[in-house]
């Protein structure tokens, strides 16, 4: 299907935007789907924008094949080339980015207005207070479908606005306190949020998902304009949540977690990283950080010994369907649940990473002061998983304070504890902080060639053949 490049990339905004902060160096970041037209883009606005008498040369440089998500800034490629201005084309999750101004060109995807107007009408009442939120790439439309359901008689709508322009030169000032998952809007003072029926447009996707998943206590429907759908999306929100909440239980149950790196670009990735690993081992159990690029079974199928996986990722890629792997993998919200012992699952869900970074780490200090918190280390617990009582494991160090600056005598027992002996006859005990080398040592099924060793007679050492496989030398004459 051919194209209006002009239109659909936003050429003339794009050139304007770059004129106006006079950028130098241009990333522009395409999607797989859209990859076919980078060319024609960076051609077209490398012609437009260098002018024969230019004093300054723009560079524009396609960028591809990113490292996590094709809906996150990839911030890390685009500053190999020093680039000064992303710009961002098609769906994106629109997480704020750090480091590097951003220009969003989401593309002008058709709506049948009458349609639409005919489905939401059928399955919505004219007086329901009604939240319009919408995908990213029906950004140029939202306003037209609020003005065409206002005329239908939606009268109480509270419509949501995205930025198209983050940290450039020409764009204003972003209000983060009214912002949630990337969209703003501004419920109406003696107004509640829950009073509000939420009405999504666009195609099923991980957007969807998030916004169900944050907005689970309203009523939820969705039209997507490219297969002319309308529907409820209650049910499937209630069933994705029961499924969540065994992913907290499981989560309960680990003694080892890996933390996987899944964004290098999301504003506060790197202090909730921080504050997780913190919270992990003032809990007692073991973290392991890990960065593989894009996680898959087969990638994460190597660290056998982790029990349970927390993907810090932008809010659209942390929920991830963990069937296929070998080890389930929570969000940070959900092992913050499973961690902090007075925090019990109401339904309510947070995907937003600056805002979890900020309350984890004020968790992980108090569980740091708690010394683990006021659960006997040596009590066990009920697995809602196993239908048992669990014994927790200690992985962090617990020497005695007494008897400081004595001499003492090490001795490491078959299991991997360390005990420490002092003159006075005092003992104190540290684990090995080794998950991996405790996995391997109790769980491997296959420990290499047997040795018995002085179980066997010793015999003079005998020639072998020579040759290769395919024809010894003497073989068929034997």
């Amino acid at each position: 299907m051919s194209i209006d490049i002009l239109t659909t990339f936003e050429i003339q905004r794009t050139l304007d935007t770059v004129l106006a902060g006079s950028y130098v160096n241009i990333a522009l970041q395409f999607p797989d789907e859209l990859l076919a037209y980078s060319t024609d883009v960076a051609l077209l606005l490398d012609q437009r924008s260098n002018a024969p008498d230019a004093t300054v040369k723009r560079t524009f440089y396609i960028l591809a094949d990113t490292t996590y998500g094709s809906c996150c800034v990839d911030e890390v490629a685009a500053e190999h080339v020093n680039a000064d201005l992303v710009v961002h084309y098609g769906r994106t999750c629109l997480s704020r980015t750090a480091r590097i101004p951003v220009l969003y060109v989401f593309g002008n995807p058709p709506v049948d207005m009458d349609h639409l107007s005919t489905s939401v009408s059928t399955l919505i009442p004219f007086a329901t207070p009604i939240l319009f939120v919408f995908d990213a790439v029906y950004s140029h439309s939202a306003p037209s479908i609020a003005a065409r359901l206002s005329a239908d008689g939606f009268k109480d709508m509270v419509v949501s606005v995205i930025d198209t322009e983050v940290g450039v030169v020409s764009s204003s000032a972003a209000d983060d306190s009214k912002t949630s998952y990337g969209r703003k809007y501004v419920i109406p003072e003696g107004r509640e949020l829950s009073e509000y029926t939420l009405l999504y447009i666009g195609a099923e996707s991980l957007t969807l998902t998030n916004i169900l998943m944050t907005h689970n206590s309203n009523q939820s429907f969705s039209y997507d304009p490219a297969l002319k759908v309308a529907r409820e999306e209650t049910a499937s929100v209630n069933k994705l949540l029961r499924r969540r909440y065994v992913m907290v239980q499981k989560a309960k149950d680990a003694d080892v977690i890996g933390i996987v790196v899944g964004t290098l670009g999301v504003v506060s990735y790197l202090p909730l990283i921080e504050h997780l690993k913190r919270l992990i081992i003032a809990k007692g159990k073991k973290p392991y950080l890990i960065a593989v690029g894009k996680p898959s079974p087969a990638k994460l199928g190597n660290f056998m010994e982790i029990q349970v996986f927390v993907l810090v990722a932008c809010p659209e890629n942390t929920l991830v369907d963990s069937k296929e792997f070998m080890q389930p993998i929570v969000t940070p919200f959900e092992l913050e649940i499973a961690l902090v012992s007075n925090k019990e699952w109401t339904g309510a869900y947070e995907t937003d990473l600056a805002k979890l970074a900020d309350r984890i780490g004020g968790e992980a200090v108090a569980a740091e002061n708690e010394g683990g918190g006021d659960v006997d280390d040596d009590e066990p617990h009920f697995s809602l998983i196993t239908g048992g009582y669990k014994q927790r494991k200690q992985y962090q160090a617990e020497p005695s304070q007494d008897h400081e600056g004595e001499e003492e005598e090490a001795v490491v027992g078959a299991d991997g504890v360390v005990a420490i002996r002092k003159p006075a006859g005092a003992v104190s005990k540290f684990t090995m902080n080794s998950a991996a080398a405790e996995y391997l040592n109790n769980s491997r099924s296959w420990t290499g060639v047997e040795v018995k060793l002085g179980e066997t007679a010793v015999e003079l050492a005998t020639e072998g053949r020579a040759g290769v496989a395919s024809g010894f030398v003497g073989e068929g004459t034997e």
